[in-house]
């Protein structure tokens, strides 16, 4: 995953969206790997633990 909407990392709504999606496909049995690759400013690591806190949660 690269950039986000704003290019500024992904907002909440936009990692919302994919935790939805995701847990459909994981509901389907897919496997699922997720890459972030917006590492400007630390954009990376912050989504990353946003999306698993989102799939953690529901």
């Amino acid at each position: 995953m690269h950039n986000g909407q704003w290019d500024v990392g992904y907002s909440d709504e936009e990692l919302s969206t994919w935790a939805e999606r995701i847990r459909s496909f994981l509901r389907q049995r897919i496997n699922v790997y997720v890459y972030f690759n917006n590492h400007l400013n630390g954009h990376a690591i912050h989504d990353a633990q946003k999306l698993y806190i989102l799939l953690r949660c529901c």
